[in-house]
């Protein structure tokens, strides 16, 4: 047996572009529970940015930080 095949298996997980959509659609349900005092919300560009720091790897000091100051919005909408 392999011992680096669990990390080569990580590794390849973490590199999927899937795994960034993955991340984004359970933190975007976590954020923002299907309930009508959100119905309204505008979810795309969150999910859009949650995506893109999953699959860059932000370290999570990083990523919260991000998140709480609402840098997210300021750059999905800088691109747009």
């Amino acid at each position: 047996a392999d011992p680096a095949k669990r990390a080569k298996l990580l590794d390849d997980l973490l590199a999927d572009p899937h795994f960034g959509r993955r991340m984004a659609d359970i933190w975007t349900a976590k954020l923002f529970p299907a309930d009508s005092a959100n119905r309204f919300v505008l979810k795309e560009p969150l999910y859009k940015w949650l995506e893109g720091e999953f699959n860059a790897n932000t370290p999570w000091d990083r990523f919260v930080a991000g998140l709480v100051t609402n840098r997210w919005h300021e750059l999905v909408w800088s691109n747009i």
